[in-house]
């Protein structure tokens, strides 16, 4: 009798705790040919391995290079709560024991797929990709708009988690040229690097329509788009960034970043700088949308109108900018408003000083160019040293002030904490409060950044 009561005991906690079974992870090297049971019978084959996963199991790749397939519609479709990790050596035996840096694993789409990777509809957080580099997705088709967005990575009403990869050089022939997030996806993007993508209409990096987004320790940084958002393009929904950097992105419109009506902008400690826009708003161009901005700095980019933000609120819009404790410089906004438009913009405690910024790779190194630029260090005279809101302050519903930067540094390291999305250990006493005068960045700077943006647009990939 008391097997009886502990066998239906445990058919009761599986029923509402979820399957008895352990999860199962499958394995994968370049030429493997076993059946993915173990690194020793690892398959070759990705695309075939994750269509056997199901929700709860692990795929782990090994270094090297990976295809879809050679028909442009292949796509590495990830099932619903599958976590795919790459960046093994093969014989680990944990995730932990990977270094995704070392040993790199590349999605590649050859210039041929439409999306190098792909999310089920209806996937949620728990479905996670980590540790990959996806490059040469091509969103080049007709017909239909998808086909024609998120050349890297497509998300259509899914919400998968994206940590510690590389989106180089994917390109869309509408919006999205890395990634798009569209018809209420919620995904969440962290510690990632978009690089050198490219968007004919909007969204060089990625491109939010109607979706929830949030990006954390990210880097977009030379990524083009035709329109709107050289970086990063938002049309409705909320787009949550912090502890981010965007630099050399270009565009018509916002360099760095563009936000339509009927959208959300929530930032906290991010750095503009060396974007450009071939007509307005180098970093930020905003129309008919509520943008929240602290801790952050537009310094050092581009426009012929607005330097640094453009606002502009048409008929019957209304276009909301709150900034709090950034650092811009003087006459770094403009606005525009049409008829009954409406543009209100508040600023409290605007540092008009120079920041002093210094441009790093991901080793701390000089850049080479501006696709290899990973963060802005302050420098000694910063006018951010210390001048940001304390951490956990809330500048709206889901974004705070981080506790750590986007190397995961503490905040503060000094008096108080750092505008910007480096941290440093300096302090104001020792900062000085430097003031007006040049970006002091490590490129040629905003007049450089006008001239090419142009030439930019036009030419032909």
């Amino acid at each position: 009798m008391r097997s009886v009561t502990k066998i239906l005991i445990l058919l009761f906690l599986c029923f509402f705790l979820g399957s008895c079974a352990e999860a199962t992870i499958r394995y994968v090297k370049e030429g493997g040919t076993g059946d993915a049971s173990s690194w020793a019978q690892a398959g070759g084959n990705l695309a075939g391995v994750l269509a056997g996963a199901t929700g709860g199991d692990e795929v782990w790749v090994a270094e090297g290079t990976y295809s879809p397939g050679a028909d442009p519609l292949d796509t590495f479709m990830i099932p619903k709560g599958v976590k795919l990790y790459g960046g093994f050596q093969g014989g680990e035996t944990d995730p932990s024991q990977r270094d995704w840096e070392q040993h790199e694993t590349i999605l590649h789409g050859g210039n041929v797929n439409y999306h190098v990777v792909s999310v089920v509809s209806g996937a949620d957080l728990s479905t996670l990709i980590d540790g990959f580099t996806i490059t040469r997705g091509s969103a080049a088709g007709t017909g239909t708009v998808l086909i024609a967005c998120g050349g890297g990575m497509l998300n259509h009403n899914a919400s998968p988690t994206v940590k510690n990869c590389i989106f180089f050089d994917n390109s869309a022939s509408l919006y999205g040229g890395a990634m798009l997030n569209y018809d209420h996806a919620n995904p969440v993007v962290e510690n990632c690097i978009f690089s050198k993508n490219f968007a004919e209409k909007n969204g060089g990096g990625l491109f939010n329509e109607v979706a929830t987004f949030e990006a954390k320790r990210c880097v977009f940084a030379a990524n083009e788009a035709f329109e709107y958002g050289g970086g990063m393009g938002n049309d409705g929904g909320e787009t949550k960034v912090s502890n981010c950097t965007f630099s050399g992105n270009v565009a018509a419109h916002g360099g760095g970043m563009a936000t339509g009506p009927s959208s959300e902008l929530k930032m906290a400690n991010c750095t503009f700088s060396e974007n450009a826009a071939a007509e307005r708003g180098g970093s930020l161009f905003n129309q008919g949308c509520d943008a929240r901005l602290g801790n952050s700095i537009f310094w050092g980019n581009a426009a012929p109108l607005g330097q640094e933000i453009y606002n502009l609120a048409e008929t019957g819009e209304t276009t909301e900018i709150f900034l709090r404790h950034c650092v811009l410089p003087a006459g770094g906004i403009q606005n525009l408003t049409v008829d009954t438009g409406d543009v209100q913009v508040t600023e409290n405690d605007t540092i008009s000083g120079n920041p002093l910024l210094e441009a790093l790779d991901r080793n701390g190194g000089t850049p080479a160019n501006l696709g290899e630029i990973f963060i802005y260090a302050l420098q000694q005279g910063s006018s951010a040293v210390d001048a940001g809101l304390p951490v956990d302050t809330v500048i709206a519903v889901g974004v705070r002030i981080p506790d750590k930067d986007q190397r995961e540094e503490p905040r503060p390291r000094g008096n108080g904490v750092d505008v910007g999305s480096y941290e440093s250990d300096l302090t104001s006493a020792g900062a000085g409060g430097g003031g007006g005068g040049g970006c002091n960045v490590g490129w040629a700077g905003g007049a450089w950044l006008l001239m090419a943006v142009p030439l930019v647009l036009r030419k032909k990939r």
